[in-house]
């Protein structure tokens, strides 16, 4: 997939991604910085003026029957702090399977966070 990127097009830092067990921290945060680099999204590193940043949270709900849910939340704030919009995932899992190695659970969830990301960032309005 090609990408094009402007001149100026702002950079985007990442901080670690809080309240996730297991390894899902480390997981998430180079999961969704992969994610938005092969999508055409520049990274800074985290604090860096003048960037976007991207801020995870996870919380994991009480566990019932087996079941747990889990919601990650994506708050995108521009290089000013204002805050730009949030993309949520919400989902049901087996009661501790993400207590451990998150793996490919990790690149599934921000593969799909990336695509709502990518909508709040101002690159995508210059190729839309």
């Amino acid at each position: 997939m090609a990408s094009l990127t402007p001149p100026g097009q702002a950079t985007t830092a990442v901080p670690t991604v809080t309240g996730a067990p297991g390894d899902g921290a480390i997981a998430l945060t180079s999961a969704i910085q992969r994610a938005l680099s092969s999508n055409g999204v520049s990274l800074a590193s985290a604090g860096g003026s003048g960037s976007y940043t991207i801020q995870g949270r996870v919380t994991m709900g009480t566990p019932s029957s087996g079941k747990q849910t889990i919601k990650i939340e994506w708050q995108v704030f521009d290089p000013a702090g204002k805050k730009v919009g949030t993309v949520s995932q919400n989902n049901s899992v087996p009661q501790g399977s993400l207590d451990g190695t998150w793996g490919k659970t990790a690149d599934a969830a921000a593969a799909a966070a990336a695509q709502g990301i990518l909508k709040l960032l101002p690159h995508q309005s210059a190729t839309n």
